[in-house]
């Protein structure tokens, strides 16, 4: 059985800002670009804003992820 995916057949991608807080990844939000959602169901998981993950020292680093409603142009 051959297991490689065509490329064409994969989802979308683009260079998105991601932090990374006491090994903890926070995802930006899909609907409000300010804020970011760390991992774990609706009820449990952390939603901060940006400003306060750089507040906290939390380490920015950029990864492929699917697009938001607000992506339209790249942060660099």
């Amino acid at each position: 059985m051959n297991t490689m995916i065509a490329k064409e057949t994969l989802a979308p991608t683009v260079r998105t800002k991601v932090y990374a807080l006491k090994g903890i990844m926070y995802l930006p939000s899909y609907t409000d670009r300010a804020m970011y959602v760390g991992p774990g169901n609706l009820r449990e998981r952390r939603t901060i804003a940006e400003a306060a993950l750089v507040d906290l020292e939390a380490r920015a680093h950029f990864e492929m992820l699917w697009p938001r409603s607000w992506t339209n142009v790249v942060d660099t």
